[in-house]
């Protein structure tokens, strides 16, 4: 019951029951704080490729953060 306090209480309160129950869906039983750390992961991943790229971004590329 907790997850479920936990998950609608991130929702705006007008947000619809669609909205609702597919975040419920998707939240109820994922350890949160394993799903931040695979976040961290690619984050750092991604910004080591990059730093990695010989030539940088590609031509055209939006690198405004």
């Amino acid at each position: 019951m907790s997850r479920t306090r936990y998950v609608a209480a991130m929702l705006p309160h007008n947000a619809s029951d669609n909205l609702v129950r597919t975040a419920l869906l998707i939240c109820e039983d994922c350890g949160m704080d394993d799903r931040f750390t695979i976040g961290i992961d690619l984050m750092l991943r991604g910004l080591d490729s990059y730093l990695r790229a010989p030539t940088g971004p590609a031509p055209g590329a939006d690198t405004a953060l």
